[in-house]
């Protein structure tokens, strides 16, 4: 296809479309994208990180194309042609330009592959409970298929929404079904499981090293201006090649002659997410919003509060996305939070039923509309986290044993947000946010420890120790591998670079738990470093506790 329109972007330089692509970023739910922050508190920090769905998605389009090229041209001829016969079998098609169909389907999926995205983006998503999302997709035909697929947990919100707009959107069927249809290979892209040709695609935009955080990590360094995230996008892209498994499978890997590139884009991920994803005001003004926009919705539907109906729970249904021919969007939060605020002001510290609800509300409204300053981080930094560890657990030892053979090296802190945040969760009565909540303050809570610098898993190496002798010893691979330009043998990213081996052991010993304390009555300035302490102290009390009750106890595996 000949293009037809040309984007300049900062990052990438000239985006080129071709005529299906420049029609599709015109519908109506392309556009919403324009509106769907990336990041959506960040610019509090940050104030220049103004990212949206839409620019990104043009991104991670040109780089699926520019991968999906170079694979074809670095590969050997061989593995081409069988990938390439692949395609034609599992997109059921006989074409000769069967070359062009993957290039534009890899394109196209990762234009799309953002489309479902509520408002907010993932602190919209987070706001949903369980309950809300059966509410709304458990009729959907094809949810039980995705429930199914991720072993009976519910499907990630945004994804399973992009899946249903890639089947009902009339604009995006015309355009994906008139001379070929792609729709149908979407469709599967973006299923509850891909396989063959179409899990391929997939990884281009959700993998280890994919076109989704290749775009993202450069933009928003770029444009928050914090100076992280930047790395040879080319020199990664021109190395990747087809790597056909022993179960053929295919999967698309860059080679060892990119060793350099790689260590670098994965050291960059680690900065930015622990300097501005996880930057503790951003996470403390993302927790704010996501409890906000629950509450909201929670008290939408209660009959007589004075949020009734301010926010429903229906508006987030992708079949909502577009109203009237008018997008929801962040804007239409945005209105709907300031339609809240005048309500929460004219009742705020009166006595009434619902003066809790409304007097945090007001308090959370402030912090996330206005920037005050109602609340402080616990820890603001990795110096205090990790000094109140250490004064922990001098204070829990016993005077015959050391404590490294009692505790793990890591921060209990983090044991903490593990068991918080694991398959089988600390009672809701054992959290911080219910032991330090007071008549004087609230507390937010949220923990990061499903973040990992790369996928990994667990293996036994045997590790000879004489001649006659090995022990087993059990240690973290990356899944993600390279291909050895030479040899064509796949090699560990873990075991070639000591570098990003250690990025896993650094995640451990970093900050995962982030507290804070949200008073209902903003303190002086000065008063704030005796408020933070009495809750350290009440928070060294706690731990205590769940430690005697074996609730956080470590225990290494034999």
């Amino acid at each position: 296809m000949l293009s037809e329109k040309v984007i300049r972007d900062p990052v990438h330089g000239y985006i080129h479309l071709n005529n299906l692509e420049a029609n599709i970023i015109n519908t109506k739910i392309f556009l919403r994208l324009q509106h769907i922050k990336q990041s959506p508190t960040a610019y509090l920090t940050y104030p220049s990180h103004y990212v949206n769905r839409f620019v990104h998605s043009l991104g991670v389009m040109e780089l699926s194309g520019k991968i999906a090229f170079y694979v074809l041209e670095n590969s050997p001829t061989t593995v081409v042609n069988k990938f390439l016969n692949k395609c034609k079998n599992d997109f059921a098609i006989d074409r000769e330009n069967i070359k062009e169909v993957f290039i534009q389907t890899a394109k196209l999926a990762g234009l799309l592959h953002d489309l479902g995205h509520p408002p907010f983006s993932h602190q919209g998503e987070s706001a949903l409970s369980k309950d809300d999302i059966l509410k709304l997709y458990n009729d959907d035909s094809d949810f039980p298929s995705f429930v199914t697929a991720k072993g009976g947990k519910l499907p990630k919100f945004h994804e399973f929404s992009t899946h249903c707009l890639i089947r009902d959107n009339e604009e995006l069927h015309q355009l994906l079904t008139t001379g070929f249809n792609y729709k149908s290979l979407l469709l599967k892209i973006f299923g509850p499981c891909p396989e063959g040709a179409f899990s391929t695609i997939h990884k281009i935009i959700s993998s280890d090293m994919d076109a989704d955080r290749a775009d993202f990590l450069l933009r928003d360094g770029m444009t928050s201006g914090i100076g992280f995230g930047q790395y040879d996008i080319m020199r990664l892209i021109e190395s990747m090649v087809l790597y056909e498994d022993k179960n053929e499978h295919f999967h698309i890997v860059p080679t060892t002659s990119a060793l350099s590139t790689i260590e670098s884009f994965l050291v960059e991920r680690y900065k930015m997410y622990k300097w501005l994803y996880y930057h503790p005001h951003v996470v403390l003004t993302d927790t704010a919003l996501s409890y906000l926009l629950r509450k909201v919705l929670e008290w939408s539907k209660t009959a007589g509060h004075p949020l009734e109906n301010v926010l429903k729970l229906e508006d987030f249904h992708y079949k909502n996305y577009i109203y009237n021919e008018l997008p929801f969007d962040d804007t239409v939060i945005i209105q709907k939070l300031k339609q809240a605020f005048g309500a929460c002001k004219e009742l705020y510290g009166q006595d009434n039923e619902w003066q809790d609800d409304i007097d945090l509300t007001y308090i959370l409204l402030r912090i996330v509309l206005f920037r005050e300053k109602f609340a402080k981080a616990v820890f603001k930094n990795i110096s205090e986290y990790r000094s109140f560890d250490l004064d922990l657990k001098q204070e829990m030892i016993s005077s015959s044993v050391p404590y490294s053979e009692l505790f793990p090296d890591e921060p209990l802190l983090n044991n903490y947000a593990k068991r918080t945040a694991g398959t089988v969760p600390l009672p809701e009565d054992c959290r911080f946010d219910k032991i330090l909540t007071n008549e004087n303050q609230f507390v937010l809570e949220t923990e990061r420890s499903s973040f990992e610098p790369f996928s990994f898993e667990r293996y036994e190496r045997r590790m000879p120790i004489s001649r006659e002798e090995a022990v087993t010893k059990k240690e973290y691979r990356s899944k993600f591998f390279l291909v050895d330009k030479k040899s064509g043998k796949q090699l560990f990213i873990s075991e070639l670079s000591q570098t990003v081996k250690q990025l896993l052991e650094a995640w451990h010993n970093d900050m995962q738990l982030f507290l804070y304390i949200v008073r209902l009555k903003k303190p002086k300035s000065e008063e704030w470093s005796n408020i933070i302490e009495e809750n350290r102290n009440k928070m060294k009390e706690h731990i205590n506790s769940l430690w005697s009750k074996d609730l956080l106890r470590y225990k290494p595996e034999s």
